[in-house]
């Protein structure tokens, strides 16, 4: 009896202990990744455009933010300098404004965003807030793994490490852009929607619905990806209608619940339907027909091969000189108008130059994931070897984890299939698949570790053939 009772003590201290472990080299890999996010805005802060760096949505963001912070609304009106009549915005969704203006909130004060020459200081201070939810995606990625994983502890450790210097994420926390709070939502909805199928009950797919839609606040293109995964919930409860009608229903419910408010809104300011935001798909799939590396000649300068004629170029150039009155003028007709344009432009060059573009968008796509597509704001030289090494590792999480952990992977697995297929004839930036990055990185530590053990366990049977020899 006292050697039982014995035994179970010292299985019980050692379990201790080891959690002990895992928790502090989890805050461990926390700090270092926090570390490595906050070097470079205090050392070298960013200078361009009055601390706005090179992005160009940076500037609306912040203008939008600046309204809600002054108490104007969801305007894009400029502030200084600009007209006293508030100007509806509705080109980009409210998530990351919203949240710029927390940030403002709780951190700035009217005179320094009142003056160009001071605003680096509450950017800066952005850039801090976001640097901290970076960070705080490991311990999200470690509790997936662990999902995933649960005999083991230190496999999510090697998930949450890879992502801690994660190069692609990093470069995104100093850019006033949507990336970081987006991949801090959607790995927040991945451990959700994890939990939720691991369960299969309704609340937690209920608070997984409840966070895409912020999600879908934050990045629209991911509306599509909604009915996507209902269906995928309706289908893993194949032969139980009624649990598989609850699941997605709250999945849903939940996504509603969130863009319902959004989307009164936009009919009581605009005066139309409107779910999120307005005035892009014209355009991108525009840009999708003919961008490649090799005609990419920077923002408003087209290269000469791109146009099929002289009728072509004059339309473009027309809503070129226009395009910047009309997204800052308020009016959601005025815009419609100017993608329908687009739109009939893209269509029109898809009929004539049907294999051409086809091309395009073959070689185009995989760029999305490789982050090498086109020198636009980063270094000119591919920087895709990095996302070679976690796809391959993903995969051999995918194809060694068993049929349970694949059905767990899904909700990552998904969002890669259904962001590839989304951007197939759109104008695309590396950018664009950053949000899906920490679900691939937390599957390649998954992968990782398994090597790992495989490769220990081949070594181990090596010796020990030795040893009988």
């Amino acid at each position: 009896m006292f050697t039982i009772s014995h035994a179970h003590f010292a299985m019980h201290r050692s379990s201790k202990n080891r959690l002990f472990v895992c928790i502090m080299s989890l805050l461990a890999i926390v700090s270092v990744a926090l570390a490595i996010r906050l070097y470079p805005v205090f050392v070298s802060p960013e200078k361009e455009r009055f601390g706005m760096g090179p992005f160009g949505d940076s500037y609306k963001y912040h203008i939008i933010a600046y309204n809600l912070f002054l108490g104007n609304g969801f305007s894009v009106t400029e502030v200084l300098g600009g007209s006293p009549i508030c100007r509806p915005a509705f080109t980009h969704g409210p998530g990351y404004p919203f949240f710029i203006s927390l940030i403002y909130a709780l951190f700035s004060d009217d005179k320094i965003l009142a003056s160009m020459s001071r605003w680096h200081t509450a950017l800066d201070r952005v850039r801090i807030a976001q640097c901290v939810m970076d960070s705080l995606c490991c311990v999200l990625i470690f509790f997936i793994a662990r999902i995933i994983c649960p005999g083991s502890l230190w496999i999510p450790l090697i998930s949450s490490a890879l992502y801690a210097v994660a190069p692609y994420n990093i470069y995104y926390t100093r850019a006033l852009l949507s990336e970081t709070l987006a991949a801090f939502l959607i790995t927040l909805f991945v451990l959700l929607a994890a939990t939720g199928i691991q369960a299969m009950k309704p609340l937690p797919l209920f608070r997984a619905g409840l966070t895409f839609g912020l999600v879908l606040l934050t990045r629209s293109e991911y509306l599509l990806f909604t009915p996507f995964f209902a269906l995928f919930l309706f289908r893993v409860c194949r032969g139980r209608a009624a649990s598989a009608m609850s699941i997605s229903s709250a999945y849903l419910l939940g996504v509603a619940i969130i863009l319902t408010p959004w989307s009164i809104r936009n009919f009581i300011v605009l005066k139309k339907p409107l779910i999120l935001t307005a005035g892009r798909i014209g355009q991108v799939l525009y840009g999708g027909t003919y961008h490649n590396k090799e005609n990419w000649r920077g923002w408003d300068v087209f290269a000469d091969n791109i146009f099929i004629d002289d009728r072509e170029r004059q339309t473009v150039a027309a809503l070129q000189r226009n395009q910047s009155r009309t997204l800052y003028s308020g009016n959601i007709d005025e815009v419609e108008t100017m993608d329908r344009q687009y739109l009939e432009l893209a269509l029109r060059k898809i009929r004539e130059r049907p294999f051409q573009t086809a091309k395009n968008w073959f070689f185009k796509t995989p760029l999305l994931w490789y982050q090498g597509a086109f020198p636009i704001f980063r270094d000119p030289e591919p920087a895709g070897g990095w996302f070679v090494f976690y796809f391959v590792f993903a995969l051999c999480a995918f194809f060694a984890e068993g049929a349970r952990g694949r059905r767990l992977m899904c909700p990552v697995t998904l969002l890669f299939a259904y962001l590839t297929i989304m951007f197939i004839p759109l104008y695309v930036e590396p950018r664009y698949s950053v949000p899906v990055m920490p679900g691939i990185i937390c599957l390649a530590g998954i992968g990782v570790g398994n090597t790992i053990a495989l490769v220990r366990k081949q070594v181990v049977a090596l010796q020990g053939r030795l040893s009988r020899r």
